[in-house]
């Protein structure tokens, strides 16, 4: 009971004080980042390229949209078989509200929702016509065919499908190209978009940081 009231006494001070709250993420944040898990150094050499993206907040998995590993494609309904011939296909997750909320307008509201009321996740995923082009946002990552077959697996268990095992689609994305889809999980403060590209990224056991909210917490190991 003595440590219960310690320790309630201590989460009032916190909730009173939101600053120490926010310095307490923030550094936990950076020892995430910093303390390494996994094996192998990130390398830009591979039999497979995929690629990790960001628009400085938001990171994607960007992987071939059709090899000897896997075809992406086959899990589409018929409708998306126009993108046969584009090249890969970027992964994005994040929270359900907020991403198609963002597509007409967000404000403060729909931000601090996002960050503190735990809602589902949603699949973001944009077709490119072409291997993305390496830039200080788009950083190659090579990998085995061992390592990608790891990659599918994460995605997979990400993904959910209808009952001819297809991808179940929500609605249409921002441009041409890019569309919304039911996934699995659950967006939190703790859980980011963020967090769940560097589980990608531990999928294959390739060497990052142990908890990244912040996209530059996996830019830190990136090539």
């Amino acid at each position: 009971m003595k440590q219960l009231k310690f320790l309630g006494a201590w989460a009032f001070r916190l909730l009173k004080y939101p600053t120490v709250l926010t310095i307490t993420y923030l550094l936990l944040a950076l020892l995430g980042a910093l303390i390494p898990t996994g094996n192998t150094q990130i390398s830009k050499e591979g039999e497979i390229l995929i690629f990790v993206s960001t628009n400085g907040l938001h990171s994607d998995i960007v992987v071939p949209l059709k090899n000897p590993e896997r075809d992406w494609l086959s899990k589409f309904s018929p409708e998306f078989q126009t993108y046969q011939n584009y090249e890969y296909l970027a992964f994005g997750w994040g929270d359900y509200d907020f991403y198609l909320q963002s597509k007409t307008g967000t404000n403060l509201l729909d931000v601090f929702n996002t960050l503190f009321v735990p809602s589902r996740g949603i699949l973001h995923l944009d077709f490119y016509r072409q291997k993305p082009r390496t830039t200080a946002h788009t950083r190659p990552v090579g990998i085995s065919p061992k390592q990608y077959q790891k990659l599918c697996q994460y995605l997979d268990n990400q993904i959910v499908m209808n009952q001819n095992q297809q991808l179940i689609k929500i609605e249409n994305g921002y441009g041409k190209e890019d569309y919304f889809f039911v996934a699995r999980g659950s967006y939190h403060l703790f859980y980011t978009c963020n967090n769940w590209t560097n589980d990608a990224l531990k999928a294959m056991a390739l060497r990052t940081g142990i908890w990244t909210p912040f996209r530059e917490g996996i830019w830190f190991w990136l090539p």
